[in-house]
C-alpha cells in the first residue's frame, strides 16, 4: 500500500534536509544556490563558495590558548596552500602549537589573520619556529594580521625561536616576491629570518605596518646570506621596533640593492648593540625614521646606524633624546661607500661624552642638519672646531693653514692642507706625510718662509712612495703633494 501524501511529503523534506547536513559530494552547499549582488553576476553554489578561502577551524583547530592546535593547523597548511595559491584563515584566538608550523613549496599563498590584536599563534615549545618556509623558489605569499608570540621570553641564546623563518638547508636558494603586514611579533629570538649558514637569498620584499615588541631578543629582519648572494628590492615600512632587549640589531641586511627603510620608528636599544647594521648594499635609501631613547652607556663609541660598503641616502631623519653618560657614540656612521644627509635632526640627554651625529668615509651632500644639547657633525671627529661645508662634494680637507714652527711633526689625514714654516730653524727638521685615512685628491702644500731661514735643512718624508724633498739649508721654498694610490709632488721651487 502505498504512503498517503502527506507522509510522501514528508519523507521527501526528510531526505532534502539530510542532504543539506550531509558533507559529501553533491550534498550540503552545493545543493544550494549562491549568485552576487549585481546584474553581471553567475550563479554558483555555496560550496564553490565558501572554498574560496579555507579556516583552520575547518581542520579542527579550537583556538582556546588550551588545546594543542599544532596538528590541525597543519593540516589546513599542507591542504590549503598548494602551487595554485590559497588562502588559509585565522579566525581570532590563541592558537598553541607545540611543533614548527612547515609550509611546503607552495605559490601565491596567503595566511590571512582576522586582526593582529586578536589572531595569536603562541608557540609552547621553547627554541622552536612558529612558521617554516623550507622549500627552494617558495614565492608570491604573504602573511598578514597576525600575531606571533611563545609562551615564555625566549633569551638570544634560542635561535631557533624564529616567527618566520626561512631555510632550504642548500646554498645559493632563494625565496621571492613575498609580503609580510599588519603583523606583531613578541617573546622570540628573531621575527623573520633567513637561516644564519647555507641561508637563502631573499628579494622582492615588503614588510609593512607591523610591530616588533620590546620581548623580542634578535633582528625583526636578518637577511645576511651566506654564502653571499645578491639580494635586490627590499622594503621595510611604517613599523614600530622596541629594541629594549635586543642583543643583535634589529635590522641586518647584507648583499642589498634597491633597500628602503622607510618611516621606521627605533625605540630604546642598549650599547653596544646597533640599531641598523647594513652592508654591501648599493641603492641604501633611508626615508623619514626616528630613534628614540637609545642608552649609549658610559663608554659607547660605535654607531646605532652603522652602514659598511653601501651608498647610502639619509632622507628627513631624526635622533631624539640620545641617553648616556661618557663616550663619543655616533648616530649614522659609513665605511668604505658614500653617505648623502638630506635632512637630519639630533638631540641628547647625555650626562656626559659627546654623541656625533654622523662619520662617513665620504660624503658627497649634506643638507639642513639640526643638532641640540652636546651633538657634534661627523667632520670635528677629522678636523677640530671648523665649519661643515655645504653643499661641497666629497669635501673633507679644509684650506687651513698650521704653523708648524720649529719642530718636526708627523701629519694626518685630518691635517690642514697649509703646513707653514715661517721661523729660523735651529736644527734640521722633517715634515712626515700620512700614510693612513688617505684618500684620491688629498693634498698638501708645504711651505717655508722666513726672514732667516736658517742653516738647516727642512726635509718633506714620503712614507707611502718614497717620493721626499727636502729644502736646502738656509734656502725657502714650497713643495705641493698629491694623493691618488701614491704622493706624487705637483710642483716645488724655491724663493
Amino acid at each position: 500500500m502505498s504512503l498517503d501524501p502527506i507522509a510522501r511529503g514528508l519523507a521527501k523534506q526528510a531526505a532534502s534536509t539530510t542532504a543539506l547536513a550531509a558533507t559529501g559530494n553533491g550534498q550540503g552547499a552545493s545543493l544550494i544556490g549562491y549568485r552576487a549582488g549585481a546584474a553581471s553576476a553567475v550563479a554558483r553554489t555555496v560550496q564553490d563558495k565558501v572554498r574560496e578561502t579555507a579556516s583552520v577551524k575547518d581542520f579542527g583547530a579550537i583556538g582556546d590558548g588550551v588545546a594543542d592546535d599544532t596538528a590541525a593547523i597543519q593540516a589546513a597548511i599542507t591542504a590549503t596552500l598548494t602551487t595554485s595559491g590559497g588562502t588559509l584563515y585565522f579566525p581570532d584566538g590563541i592558537y598553541k602549537l607545540t611543533a614548527k608550523l612547515v609550509v611546503p613549496f607552495s605559490i601565491g599563498w596567503r595566511i590571512r589573520g582576522q586582526s593582529r590584536a586578536g589572531t595569536l599563534l603562541r608557540q609552547a615549545t621553547a627554541n622552536t619556529p612558529i612558521l617554516s618556509l623550507e622549500s627552494n623558489l617558495t614565492h608570491s605569499w604573504e602573511v598578514s594580521d597576525v600575531g606571533f608570540t611563545w609562551a615564555a621570553a625566549q633569551p638570544a641564546t634560542n635561535t631557533n625561536a624564529i616567527a618566520i623563518r626561512m631555510g632550504t638547508g642548500t646554498a645559493g636558494q632563494t625565496l621571492f616576491n613575498w609580503q609580510v603586514r599588519r603583523c606583531t611579533f613578541a617573546n622570540g629570538f628573531r621575527a623573520i629570518a633567513a637561516d644564519a649558514v647555507n641561508s637563502p637569498g631573499i628579494w622582492g620584499i615588503r614588510i609593512s605596518d607591523c610591530s616588533f615588541g620590546g620581548s623580542m631578543t634578535g633582528a625583526a629582519l636578518y637577511a645576511v646570506p651566506s654564502p653571499a648572494i645578491g639580494q635586490p628590492n627590499i622594503a621595510i615600512e611604517n613599523c614600530l621596533i622596541d629594541a629594549g632587549s635586543a642583543a643583535e640589531a634589529p635590522i641586518r641586511v647584507s648583499s642589498g640593492d634597491n633597500v628602503t627603510y622607510k618611516n621606521l620608528e627605533f625605540l630604546n636599544g642598549t650599547a653596544p648593540t646597533t640599531l641598523i647594521d647594513t652592508s654591501t648594499t648599493t641603492a641604501l635609501t633611508i626615508i623619514g625614521c626616528k630613534t628614540e631613547n637609545y642608552n649609549a652607556g658610559a663608554a659607547m663609541t660605535g654607531a646605532l646606524w652603522n652602514f659598511s660598503q653601501c651608498n647610502v641616502r639619509v632622507v628627513s631623519c631624526s635622533c631624539n633624546g640620545l641617553l648616556g653618560s661618557g663616550g663619543t657614540p655616533r648616530f649614522v656612521s659609513s665605511s668604505n661607500g658614500s653617505l648623502s644627509i638630506f635632512g637630519l635632526s639630533c638631540s641628547s640627554a647625555m650626562t656626559a661624552g659627546t654623541a656625533i651625529a654622523y662619520v662617513a668615509a665620504t660624503i658627497p651632500f649634506v643638507a639642513d642638519v639640526v643638532l641640540f644639547n652636546n651633538f657634534t657633525d661627523r667632520l670635528r671627529t677629522y678636523l677640530g672646531n671648523v665649519p661643515l661645508p655645504k653643499f661641497d662634494a666629497d669635501k673633507r680637507q679644509q684650506d687651513f693653514v698650521t704653523d708648524v714652527g720649529d719642530a718636526s711633526v708627523v701629519l694626518t689625514a685630518a691635517s690642514d692642507m697649509y703646513q707653514y714654516v715661517s721661523v729660523t730653524l735651529t736644527a734640521a727638521r722633517a715634515i712626515t706625510l700620512p700614510n693612513t685615512g688617505l684618500y684620491a685628491g688629498m693634498e698638501f702644500h708645504i711651505v717655508r718662509k722666513a726672514a732667516v731661514p736658517g742653516a738647516f735643512t727642512l726635509a718633506v718624508t714620503d712614507p707611502v712612495s718614497g717620493n721626499s724633498y727636502s729644502f736646502a739649508a738656509s734656502t725657502n721654498g714650497y713643495v705641493r703633494y698629491r694623493y691618488h694610490g701614491a704622493w706624487r709632488i705637483l710642483g716645488a721651487g724655491t724663493f
